[in-house]
């Protein structure tokens, strides 16, 4: 989940993976998969920002990977 701003400055967590777009109004409204929307201080390109960093962070490091290939290939 992303933290986000509301335009009242109340904070907001929403799962980016249910984001169907963010459109700039002035203001950045961000359109969910359900149909909802929330109007949000948040620049597009902040949020952009903060889905790829956690979509990163969700990520298993390649130097896992590698260790776990490494287990595996020595367990045959």
């Amino acid at each position: 989940m992303i933290e986000v701003t509301k335009l009242d400055g109340s904070k907001l967590f929403i799962n980016e993976l249910n984001i169907q777009w963010i459109e700039q109004l002035p203001d950045t409204a961000i359109t969910f998969l359900g149909g909802a929307r929330v109007v949000v201080r948040d620049t597009p390109e902040d949020i952009i920002k903060r889905c790829n960093e956690m979509k990163h962070s969700m990520m298993p490091s390649q130097a896992l990977v590698e260790s776990r290939a490494t287990l595996a290939t020595s367990k045959s």
